[in-house]
């Protein structure tokens, strides 16, 4: 595995853990409780907020783990570029 493929996995595998996540790619989240995963920052200050906020307040986030689980398991994974596939391939035919 790459590093790139790596750091792809590090929201997932903190979640699995129950630690919440900063990171602007949170923004890519496919289920809807992402303010219960962790902060999205977009600027430096944001980050520094966004850092502490998770540190001095880490019993706001919750269901990090069931999350991972729901949305990001390999079945759902799978299911997802099975449709995305067919809807291409339906496009492709037209």
């Amino acid at each position: 595995m790459t590093i790139l493929e790596e750091l792809a996995l590090l929201p997932s595998k903190a979640w699995l853990a129950n630690t919440p996540v900063v990171s602007y790619s949170l923004r890519n989240y496919i289920g809807n409780n992402v303010n219960e995963l962790g902060e999205v920052p977009t600027t430096l200050k944001e980050y520094k907020e966004a850092i502490l906020k998770v540190i001095n307040y880490g019993h706001l986030y919750k269901n990090m783990r069931e999350s991972v689980q729901k949305h990001y398991s390999y079945e759902k994974i799978a299911e997802r570029i099975d449709f995305v596939l067919k809807e291409l391939n339906k496009n492709k035919s037209n």
